[in-house]
């Protein structure tokens, strides 16, 4: 009979725990690797009315999409729901298992299941066609931070989901001004020494005319001293957002339509205009309206995710690109079918009852 363990680490070959994002918490979450499984429960959110589901059904193992533990428990109080719940879970002998983050990010994960049940085609990383390279720039001491700040609001830095991040390290710059200069330290003829900093930053190819023209302009010297390195990527580096082609460009209208027979979402938003054509899209699962400042208008004609705020939409709006939100849950509830599907074939002939949680909702209600 398979085990808790064997189950897990089936997801595991999908979607590998060291994927995930360094703030989540995925993996198992609550149980005994060595239990054995008769029955498992796959599920969206681990809310109440899913654990006692599981429970009625005799499952052994709830496999759900957010985990159930998220944040530090620094104490289990069962007067407070969260902790009720799981200590239910635990009383029940109830295994819990989170694929979160890695899931969708893996290859064959959430996302490209959401690519492939819209029936996109050439799916990709959203960046994947970004190139990157490093500046590597010297500086007197004194015009560290007023440089930095100037590269940073070019747009240098960002690595993921940070900004701002540069090295700099100290060192000697050694020049001497010849006639027709205007030097900023020292003077014609003398050969100077002077305290400098190596500061190294990473940017986007793209926006490299808009970085040297920041960094001229912050820079004390006459003749700023840089070097700029073209970078190697992986080009399926796991990331959660997708870009792929429909076969034939649709209008949005006809779009809408596809994304409510595949998702059935209780609310569908969307931005742009009804006739427009679309044939190049972008999209994440869940709350991705953190990559709209990624989406390229001159790659994609519209972007699909759950959550998007206000803001978000008017500066994707601003910049021509057609929005559609789906919802959080909706565009995530494909986690069911997917697991489902991997499992069984994964395990054929096995004797697992694999089933989809009925009771698995948005928390939202509508009026």
């Amino acid at each position: 009979m398979l085990k808790v363990k064997d189950i897990t680490g089936r997801i595991q070959e999908l979607a590998p725990a060291e994927m995930a994002m360094d703030w989540d918490n995925s993996g198992l979450q609550l149980g005994d690797p060595e239990e054995q499984v008769k029955s498992v429960l796959i599920a969206v959110e681990p809310t109440e009315k899913v654990v006692l589901e599981a429970l009625e059904k005799n499952c052994q193992l709830l496999i759900v999409h957010h985990p159930l533990i998220f944040q530090g428990v620094k104490s289990l109080n069962l007067a407070d729901p969260r902790g009720s719940l799981i200590a239910q879970a635990l009383k029940n002998d109830l295994a819990v298992f989170a694929a979160h983050t890695n899931l969708d990010q893996a290859r064959g994960g959430l996302n490209d299941f959401l690519a492939e049940k819209l029936e996109l085609e050439e799916v990709e990383n959203l960046q994947s066609n970004l190139k990157q390279e490093k500046l590597v720039i010297f500086v007197p001491r004194d015009s560290i931070k007023e440089v930095q700040r100037a590269l940073f609001s070019a747009g240098a830095g960002e690595i993921g989901n940070y900004s701002e991040a540069s090295f700099y390290t100290p060192g000697t710059g050694t020049f001497k001004p010849l006639a027709g200069s205007s030097p900023a330290v020292g003077r014609q003829g003398k050969r100077e020494e002077v305290e400098e900093y190596r500061l190294e930053v990473l940017y986007q190819t793209r926006d490299r005319s808009s970085i040297i023209d920041s960094l001229k302009e912050a820079h004390p010297y006459e003749e700023p001293a840089y070097d700029i390195f073209a970078l190697e990527q992986y080009r399926n580096e796991p990331q959660p957002a997708r870009l792929g082609s429909l076969a034939e460009p649709v209008s949005l209208e006809k779009f809408l339509q596809r994304v409510k027979q595949v998702l059935s979402p209780a609310v569908l938003r969307y931005s742009g205009s009804l006739t427009r054509r679309i044939g190049r899209i972008g999209l994440v699962c869940g709350s991705g309206g953190d990559f709209l400042k990624k989406a390229d208008p001159e790659k994609m004609d519209l972007f699909l995710t759950g959550d998007v705020k206000y803001h978000e939409l008017l500066t994707a709006r601003e910049r021509g690109l057609a929005v559609v939100d789906a919802g959080h849950f909706a565009t995530e509830k494909i986690f069911r079918e997917l697991i489902a599907d991997y499992l069984s074939d994964s395990f054929p002939g096995q004797e697992l009852e694999i089933v989809e949680a009925s009771r698995d909702e948005s928390p939202w209600q509508l009026v």
